[in-house]
């Protein structure tokens, strides 16, 4: 009975001995799912990271595209040649007649002459202060195609001249210069786009001045396109 009861409790012992390891091997020391989230994780904040640079220079190449200076200049080039009457004074301004031409149609005029046209401006301040004091003021009356939405103009760089543009409400150099530019220096072109409204001009006839402060007695190429 005694090497019975021995003989069974060997057998017992080496059954639970057996169960323990079993379980212990079947046991990973880490779960590969929990490895693949953790991998997953790291990866996706990277991804997080990553997506945050691209958005960022995206952003900034939507800022550049949309920069009137990215890619080519704001100042009109080429165009027709305008045949314009009259000797560039208020009482008898340029005439350039553009109105039967098709939208986006740049016209150039060679603008000489000019003198000092006291009072222009009453429109906002800084146009009031821009045409404060010119010393040479050339008048165009410009007339514009029917459903023109904007006025652009224009004028060349030139050695020695530093000019400055004014689009008037109206076709009179007593209505207020409403947009106005003289952003750039001696010697680069300038230009200025004129809605039209009230910041702007009115009907599809204005007045434009082209001016300078010191009178440089050279010519000055002017470039005019309704659109």
């Amino acid at each position: 009975m005694m090497r019975t009861s021995i003989a069974g409790l060997g057998a017992l012992f080496c059954c639970l001995v057996f169960a323990a390891c079993s379980e212990t091997e079947s046991t990973p020391s880490a779960s590969p799912d929990a490895d693949a989230d953790a991998d997953a994780d790291a990866t996706a904040s990277d991804a997080g990271t990553n997506a945050d640079g691209e958005a960022d220079a995206s952003t900034q190449n939507d800022a550049d595209a949309s920069d009137p200076d990215a890619g080519s200049s704001p100042c009109l080039s080429g165009g027709t040649s305008a045949t314009a009457t009259g000797t560039g004074t208020c009482a008898d301004p340029y005439v350039i007649d553009i109105s039967g031409s098709a939208l986006g149609t740049v016209f150039s005029h060679v603008a000489t002459g000019g003198s000092d046209v006291a009072n222009l401006s009453g429109g906002p301040s800084a146009c009031t202060t821009i045409f404060t004091g010119t010393a040479r003021d050339v008048i165009y009356e410009v007339v514009m195609p029917a459903g023109v939405s904007s006025l652009t103009v224009s004028v060349d760089a030139a050695t020695g001249v530093d000019a400055r543009i004014g689009v008037h409400e109206d076709p009179s150099c007593a209505q207020p210069i409403n947009s106005c530019a003289n952003e750039t220096g001696v010697g680069t072109c300038e230009f200025v786009v004129a809605p039209k409204g009230g910041a702007g001009f009115f009907g599809t006839t204005t007045f434009v001045t082209v001016s300078e402060l010191v009178d440089s007695g050279q010519s000055m190429t002017v470039r005019v396109r309704a659109d």
